[in-house]
């Protein structure tokens, strides 16, 4: 199921309105960014990356990032170790199960090792 963006704004009008709102400090408007460049179908990953850095009440934006990755992940790995030692645990958590499931696609990170049970 695919977002959708305000009534009446499609296609380039979303991606420009995502970028006029991604220069925005108000996480709020953040969260509307992402909703709209993924609508778009331009994946911004600099702003991904912004706002999974943000501190405090940039909640709902960081969902939309979330739910953003997984279905067409940008965020480099560098950013998800760091979210992964960081001290908020629903985002350290969320890190950890996207390099995990990188690292088991075939990727390779350095730092993340993934060991299943031992078949005896």
């Amino acid at each position: 199921m695919s977002r959708r963006g305000p009534p009446g704004v499609s296609g380039d009008r979303e991606a420009a309105l995502a970028a006029a709102l991604a220069e925005h400090d108000d996480p709020r408007m953040l969260a509307l960014a992402v909703t709209l460049a993924e609508a778009a179908g331009e994946p911004a990953p600099a702003l991904r990356q912004r706002v999974l850095r943000l501190r405090g009440e940039g909640r709902r934006a960081k969902e939309a990032v979330k739910q953003a990755e997984r279905r067409s992940p940008t965020v480099n790995a560098g950013d998800l170790l760091d979210l992964a030692r960081g001290r908020v645990p629903l985002d350290a958590e969320w890190a950890a199960v996207e390099l995990a499931k990188r690292v088991l696609a075939g990727g390779e990170i350095d730092g993340v090792v993934v060991e299943g049970p031992v078949e005896r």
